[in-house]
């Protein structure tokens, strides 16, 4: 699992106090559940492109911040995935260079056919 740089969480503590917001107003401004805005903070987890989107307008967010979280941010993470939802993306630019997709491990049947 990644982890969001110490200085860019500490940076997305700053402009939430900075506005005197607690989780819930951050997390009603951005869209973005408390528990991930608190897991961001910490540095404990890495925001989607998606996500770090919505942080950016939410937060107004400007200058050299907004790069260091587009450049930490992962492509094609969250509910968003294309992984998930089967989707392709409209701008594989942005996104990156697509993963190649694991294939589910085939696993025996231990059911008997039992008809006929």
């Amino acid at each position: 699992m990644r982890h969001l740089p110490a200085d860019l969480a500490a940076a997305l503590r700053r402009a939430r106090h900075a506005r005197g917001w607690s989780l819930t107003d951050a997390a009603a401004a951005t869209g973005v559940s408390r528990s991930m805005i608190s897991d961001l903070e910490r540095g404990v987890r890495v925001p989607s492109v998606a996500l770090a989107e919505d942080l950016i307008s939410g937060y107004e967010l400007r200058g050299e911040v907004v790069g260091w979280l587009l450049d930490a941010a992962t492509p094609y993470a969250g509910r968003s995935s294309p992984y998930r939802t089967g989707d392709t993306p409209a701008d594989p630019a942005r996104y990156g260079s697509p993963r190649p997709r694991k294939r589910p491990a085939v696993r025996p049947s231990n059911k008997i056919d039992r008809r006929g």
